[in-house]
């Protein structure tokens, strides 16, 4: 948002005196009302108050909408502080502040309300350089169990009438929701079950001994591929919650059946999380899967159906797996998360199993399963058995953080970037050709530009120390696009017109995402197109391989596009260069 007393705002808002008045100690005020000169502009409209002379705040009262703030549901922000005069400072402080809000969508609407009260300032503090850390925030942890007269002698304005039955009827709901005789009858309601779980999954909950059962039905996990033909997975779950800190486990089992190809794939897992402090979160699995020669799923089940049924053009590669697998990670310091698993894994090409479109076309066929070689039938790879060893850390410089009793939330510091670093060994194959030793590093921030909007870049690099003939599945691969859809919403993470494994490399690699989003900063300001409230967007990315020609992308396009609260879509124009060869695409994305 663009403060009303900002460096520039004279930019974005004219100014009318509305009014004066004195305080009791003689002070005068001027009542100023806010004029935006583009509404739909990051703006308040409303009031301030400001202190003659003195130039200080010594109140708001703003209101703020959703399309000022850049969420569609939200109707209204209304904002209004206090400020008092402390003489022996001779400083304004805000003492109180109140933010209502009203927001809704599909019918559903809602309110509520947040307000603080400052006091005990100190004006003169003793601070050095070791005064501060990333802690932002942090609550005794005793803090939610205070009686009333504790809050009472601290609460620097008495609650109304209203507000302490409130608290009463609140802390009786409470005190019965946790009873087994409540959460019995909850549950006995919920877990009832009905005809419309055949299709979403059925869930058994017992809230009172904090464990629940599931089971995950195989309707909305139909999809189609040409090596298992019509395929879905059902699946069936069991967690435990062992106490309010965030230890917890769980553990299921998923099938999953092709038709064509008439195999079952069955995978078994458990998870285990210790806290909510450093989050330790260990995972042990394994089974018979089929998986994407790109790990990354550069295209999901969902879409490479609606390609292939429809289109008749079969982007996703699969092969098989059968493995174990343990993975482990935890936050061993503020801001650096390591990362670490190892995996046994017997590799099998897969081939396909059926030719099944609904539109047949005469100009366009299935290609075979074969990355490399879309034209060739014939194995993909030599099947093998091979360990992966993959250690690592992840980064975030300067994080910020709240401290709750039994929690840790990370906010993260748009100061600076998240970085990812990782080093990846393969090994005991049977082939020393096929080992392979791969470190790679990944670097990627989004920076606030206040109201020119927002920039994000997301840059990545990596090399094998030896370049040899190894599997395919194990080379560098890159997150490609050839539908009309941007399927990912982070547009930084891939590219949007690539061929899915023309660049895959097992050599040395960098590639570079950039892309502003100017938020309305320039649409805005063109009479008739700011009333449509769409905001401006280019991009460009780059990837430099090994041997090959360097590729690039350029994009413009529009963001926020629709109406009223429905602005869920994206377009873009594409302009990519491979190996010299231009090409322009269109590509929707959807904000779902």
């Amino acid at each position: 948002m663009i403060s009303p007393i900002a460096d520039g705002a004279f930019g974005y808002y004219k100014y009318a005196l509305e009014g004066t008045f004195y305080l009791e100690s003689g002070i005068l005020v001027n009542k100023i009302k806010l004029l935006p000169k583009r509404k739909n502009d990051r703006v308040f409209t409303g009031y301030i108050y400001v202190v003659e002379d003195a130039w200080a705040i010594y109140g708001t009262d703003l209101e703020v909408g959703g399309a000022q703030v850049g969420i569609p549901a939200v109707k209204k922000l209304h904002i209004k502080q206090n400020y008092n005069y402390v003489v022996s400072s001779e400083a304004w402080a805000i003492v109180t502040q109140t933010i209502d809000f009203e927001a809704g969508m599909l019918g559903f609407n809602f309110n509520g309300r947040f307000s603080a009260a400052y006091s005990n300032y100190n004006f003169q503090p003793n601070f050095t350089e070791n005064s501060f850390d990333n802690e932002l925030l942090s609550f005794a942890k005793n803090a939610t169990k205070k009686d009333t007269t504790y809050w009472n002698a601290i609460r620097p304005v008495s609650l109304t009438t209203e507000e302490v039955s409130d608290y009463r009827l609140k802390d009786s709901i409470q005190t019965v929701r946790k009873s087994k005789k409540y959460l019995d009858s909850i549950d006995q309601k919920r877990n009832k079950f009905r005809i419309i779980d055949l299709i979403s999954g059925y869930d058994y909950d017992n809230s009172y001994e904090k464990w629940s059962f599931g089971v995950r039905s195989p309707v909305l996990k139909i999809n189609f591929n040409t090596v298992q033909g019509w395929n879905s997975t059902m699946g069936v779950n069991f967690t435990k919650r062992l106490n309010e800190t965030g230890k917890r486990f769980s553990t299921g089992i998923n099938v999953n059946y092709g038709i064509s190809d008439k195999r079952a794939r069955p995978e078994a897992y458990l998870n285990y999380k210790w806290n909510n402090i450093s989050y330790p979160y260990l995972r042990i699995s394994g089974g018979v899967a089929t998986s994407q020669f790109n790990a990354n799923n550069p295209i999901s089940p969902f879409w490479n159906t609606i390609s292939s049924v429809l289109f008749e053009r079969n982007y996703m590669k699969i092969y098989e797996k059968a493995y174990a697998k343990a993975s482990y990670s935890q936050e061993v310091t503020n801001g650096i998360r390591l990362f670490s698993s190892f995996e046994f894994a017997d590799r099998k090409p897969l081939f396909n199993t059926t030719d099944y479109v609904m539109f047949p076309q005469e100009d366009v066929q299935y290609t075979s399963n074969n990355p490399q070689e879309p034209g060739n039938f014939t194995s993909a790879f030599t099947p093998h058995q091979i360990f992966s060893l993959n250690i690592g850390a992840y980064i975030r410089f300067g994080q910020k953080y709240l401290s709750y009793p039994n929690q840790k939330i990370t906010v993260g510091n748009k100061k600076y970037p998240t970085m990812q670093i990782g080093y990846r060994k393969n090994f005991g194959s049977g082939e020393h050709a096929w080992d392979s030793d791969f470190v790679y590093a990944r670097a990627y921030q989004n920076i606030a530009l206040g109201s020119a909007g927002n920039f994000k870049y997301n840059l990545g690099g990596g090399i094998f120390l030896e370049e040899k003939d190894i599997p395919f599945i194990d080379y560098a691969h890159f997150n490609g696009n050839r539908l009309l859809i941007a399927t990912d919403n982070n547009y930084t993470r891939g590219f949007l017109a690539l061929p899915y494994y023309a660049l895959s490399t097992n050599d040395k690699y960098g590639e570079i995402h950039a892309e502003q989003n100017f938020k309305g900063a320039l649409w805005s300001k063109i009479p008739l197109l700011n009333k449509l409230n769409f905001h401006l967007v280019t991009g460009a990315k780059g990837l430099f391989t090994g041997g090959n020609k360097p590729y690039s992308e350029f994009s413009v396009g529009l963001d926020n596009v629709g109406f009223g609260k429905w602005r869920v879509l994206r377009i873009d124009f594409v302009q990519s260069s491979l190996n010299g060869k231009k090409e322009n695409r269109i590509v929707f994305g959807l904000k779902l």
